[in-house]
């Protein structure tokens, strides 16, 4: 059985003699369970569940409550091998599904998690060599002004065009790239196309790029940054770097100084998915951002009095800042009505255009605008 779990210190898990506990490394144990009465895998299910119960109970720890969790792969002996390696090998895919799940709870290897584990292999190696290859297209989402239609940004987006599986969803192979260790030369690949690409678009509409918060720290971002401006001619006042809350939770002293140093260059900083994090606010005064992405979260519950409100205040929050606001997400003439409502003057999302390859983008010789006006 392996566990993945942040314990808090004194916390001390208890077993029977005849069972053996391990620290396997980090926060990844190891519990050997020697069989009961009835069926061994269902003895270890229980057991498994009574764990995940267990460690989700909040510890006091100097008088504050503390809530932690685990994620748990269960393998079983010898239904799921005799050597130790296969059986660790097993609880590892267990446990990898587990986490995939959701976390706090747990999984029993079945032979369809080997068959997956295959296929991500292979889909790895694969995706490896289409970012060697450069074979990952950039699709590009508008944001519309909704007063008059008029294309403001896109937003740069990774599309990987599989040769016998055809579009791989990035909700596939994103997670690969970051556990793969591939998402700072994928990161960078979007990065250098899409400025290229931005030179190809009207002058004044600005290209927008995600950054990962391992970009941050597993490569010198601020060159990467410089290299792409340099080698596309683009303007840096047309290109905006977008982040989440993860690159403040992953390192924030020394990503705020390459924040800086990336504002320093004149490009712009948005903060993406704002409204979903717990220091969502906190952030905006810790850094000058130049806009706010609201989440989607947000346009799906815009009926709700209550999420009007919240948005309200939103808007009121940034115009005091002077920043940016746009909605992300939108998807019907309803959202966009009470977008209108609440001031919120740019709008990104299906109702306006899915994302679209360079050819699509109007042309700089185009005159009129390639979206109308919704409101």
């Amino acid at each position: 059985m392996r566990c993945s779990a942040r314990s808090p210190a004194g916390s001390r898990p208890k077993i029977r003699e005849v069972d053996t506990a391990a620290r396997m490394g980090g926060d990844e144990f190891a519990l050997i369970v020697m069989p009961g009465r009835g069926s061994l895998r269902d003895g270890a299910a229980i057991l498994a569940d009574r764990l995940v119960k267990a460690l989700a109970a909040p510890y006091d720890i100097d008088g504050h409550a503390i809530v932690i969790g685990c994620s748990i792969g269960v393998a079983v002996v010898p239904d799921h091998g005799t050597r130790i390696d296969e059986i660790l090998r097993n609880a590892d895919l267990a446990l990898y599904k587990s986490k995939n799940a959701g976390r706090n709870c747990f999984n029993v290897y079945s032979p369809d998690l080997k068959v997956e584990a295959d296929q991500r292999s292979l889909l790895e190696i694969e995706l490896r060599e289409a970012i060697w290859r450069e074979e990952i297209e950039v699709f590009y989402q508008p944001v519309v002004e909704l007063g008059t239609g008029r294309m403001v940004s896109v937003e740069a987006l990774a599309r990987w065009h599989h040769p016998t599986r055809g579009f791989v969803p990035p909700a596939e192979f994103i997670p690969i790239a970051e556990e793969a260790g591939l998402i700072v030369e994928l990161g960078n690949l979007v990065l250098a196309k899409a400025c290229r690409d931005a030179m190809k678009m009207p002058d004044e509409v600005k290209v927008a790029v995600n950054l990962s918060a391992v970009q941050f720290t597993k490569s010198n971002l601020v060159d990467v940054v410089k290299f792409a401006l340099a080698e596309s001619g683009l303007p840096e006042c047309r290109l905006e770097l977008e982040i989440t809350e993860s690159v403040f939770l992953a390192d924030s002293a020394e990503n705020l100084k390459t924040l800086r140093s990336l504002k320093a260059l004149g490009v712009s900083i948005a903060l993406d998915d704002f409204g979903v994090g717990y220091s969502a606010l906190s952030y905006l005064t810790a850094f000058p951002f130049d806009k706010v992405k609201v989440d989607k979260a947000f346009m799906d519950r815009i009926d709700r009095p209550e999420t009007r409100a919240v948005l309200g205040s939103i808007v009121q929050l940034v115009r005091t800042l002077n920043l940016a606001i746009v909605a992300e997400g939108v998807e019907t003439q309803q959202q966009v009505d009470e977008m209108g409502a609440l001031g919120i003057p740019l709008g990104q999302g299906y109702f306006f255009h899915r994302p679209v390859p360079l050819a699509d983008i109007a042309s700089p010789s185009s005159t009129a605008p390639k979206w109308q006006a919704v409101a």
